[in-house]
């Protein structure tokens, strides 16, 4: 993985990418919670391209969506966020 590389992992919530605050390669790395690559996704050429396990990478980009959404719910619940 290249410095700049998002790098999307399932469970930990700290890893909300701050997109405003890097410089982009135009490549998303899934990575299990162990650190390991699990899939690419790279449109660094314009054409987008995928290589590694398609299924294990959708289920930790669903996992990693999953925490966006618990939290924007938590805040809407608690009236947080404005309407």
């Amino acid at each position: 993985m290249d410095e700049g590389d998002i790098r999307l992992y399932s469970s930990n919530i700290s890893n909300i990418i701050d997109i405003s605050s890097y410089t982009s390669t135009n490549i998303v790395v899934f990575c299990s919670d162990d650190g390991e690559e699990v899939g690419k996704l790279n449109w660094s050429t314009g054409e987008l391209k995928f290589s590694g396990n398609a299924d294990e990478s959708a289920k930790l980009f669903f996992n990693f969506l999953k925490n966006y959404i618990n939290e924007y719910i938590r805040l809407k619940y608690n009236n947080s966020l404005p309407t």
